[in-house]
């Protein structure tokens, strides 16, 4: 039988130790709030990840208490029902880790992209869905969750749809 993840608290960082979590100053409206790849001081709630099962291999994944789901090629949290939050399925890889791709949709994952200003500066760094064309592991698309002490840390190894 295949190693599910239990449901509960987690924390979710890059291998470049970028915490993955909404932005702690949002503004106060419903819509949408983004999900970013945040420097590693940045915690808090807005950092605090609820993974729930809600089928054998599917997960809703909350970030600050809020439902995710994939919209307009990005990660969101929502905090209406519009749009409905995205099952994700979370598999374990023979590498470590796991890939996390939409539950109704084969091979669409998370990727770390980097949001460029007019002079070509990263400017922020959005973590984002994107198709499966391949699965190429980087820096750019490999997560830790912890669920508590350093040692209980797992790889995530989402998709991505194109280079950088």
């Amino acid at each position: 039988m295949e190693e599910q993840l239990s449901s509960g608290l987690y924390s979710i960082t890059t291998v470049e130790d970028l915490t993955v979590g909404r932005n702690s100053r949002e503004d106060k409206s419903l819509r949408p709030k983004p999900i970013y790849a945040l420097p590693p001081s940045e915690t808090g709630p807005n950092t605090i990840w609820q993974i729930d099962q809600v089928q054998d291999d599917e997960y809703i994944l909350k970030c600050h208490g809020a439902p995710t789901a994939a919209h307009d090629s990005h990660l969101y949290a929502v905090l209406t029902d519009v749009p409905p939050p995205t099952p994700w399925k979370i598999t374990k890889q023979a590498q470590g880790g796991y890939t996390i791709i939409k539950a109704d949709e084969e091979g669409f994952g998370w990727v770390v992209s980097f949001d460029e200003d007019r002079e070509g500066k990263p400017v922020r760094n959005t973590i984002k869905p994107y198709e499966k064309l391949e699965l190429r592991i980087s820096n750019m698309n490999l997560f830790l969750i912890d669920c508590g002490s350093p040692s209980d840390r797992t790889a995530i190894i989402p998709t991505k749809i194109s280079s950088y």
